[in-house]
């Protein structure tokens, strides 16, 4: 059995000259959602352009001409810091990685992963009404936990504790369409898809999540731990079919 997390972006890739390196850009911005390919000049403060129109609100990034980490840049994070995809640990600083927030234009890829010619590809999302969101919310160990408002029903939910070392943690209604949700993969592991167990429980709300564990797991709910999200629903609530 197979699991499948499938975005939109904006067709074949077109040229963009915003940032000081020159990249690839295939964007849907209604979405928002692009995919970016760069070349690296080797720049600490080297910008690409990523084609959204706004500023994103996480990019994921890889080198690949080179064995590397998956870099994240999220805005609950502190400019300057990133934090692993394909890691338990909690937020680092690499070199300069990120180390200026993005505009409605570019981001800042850094140094610090890189050198004059390495290639890399970025996946870059900002919040969109009713359909994208990244953002923060802490923990409080109790069954009674953290409600968050999207203002939408999310199908698809990545949580990673940010303050301490933790696993990425994968929900969606496809595998799990009801609640409460216990099933969920680890974006940082090549284990088997596994059950948040009892007392571990999590809602998926017509507005938001809300989470259940009252076990004190720091996987999502650790009292006073900070926790950061990537959510989104089905699709964008105006591009809907009915039903």
């Amino acid at each position: 059995t197979y699991a499948s997390w499938n975005w939109l972006a904006g067709g074949s890739a077109v040229s963009n000259s915003n940032g000081t390196i020159t990249s690839s850009v295939s964007a849907n911005p209604e979405a928002g959602f692009s995919i970016v390919s760069f070349t690296h000049d080797g720049t600490n403060a080297s910008t690409i352009g990523h084609g959204l129109g706004k500023k994103p609100t996480a990019i994921i990034m890889k080198q690949r001409s080179a064995s590397s980490n998956w870099r994240v840049f999220h805005s609950g994070l502190a400019d300057g810091k990133n934090i692993l995809l394909n890691s338990s640990n909690a937020v680092t600083t690499a070199g300069d990685i990120f180390q200026t927030a993005p505009t409605n234009a570019v981001f800042t890829s850094g140094n610090g992963d890189s050198g004059n010619g390495k290639t890399y590809i970025a996946y870059c999302f900002t919040d969109i009404d009713q359909y994208c969101m990244a953002g923060v919310y802490i923990g409080n160990a109790n069954p009674d936990g953290p409600y968050v408002n999207l203002g939408f029903r999310p199908a698809f939910l990545l949580i990673k504790r940010s303050d301490s070392a933790s696993h990425w943690v994968i929900i969606d209604t496809k595998r799990s369409p009801f609640n409460e949700i216990t099933a969920w993969l680890g974006a940082n592991l090549t284990n088997s898809e596994s059950s948040l167990g009892t007392n571990n429980e999590f809602d998926i709300l017509s507005n938001g999540f809300k989470n259940r564990n009252d076990a004190g797991a720091d996987i999502m709910n650790q009292s006073g731990a900070s926790y950061i999200y990537l959510a989104f629903a089905e699709q964008p609530f105006k591009y809907s079919n009915a039903r």
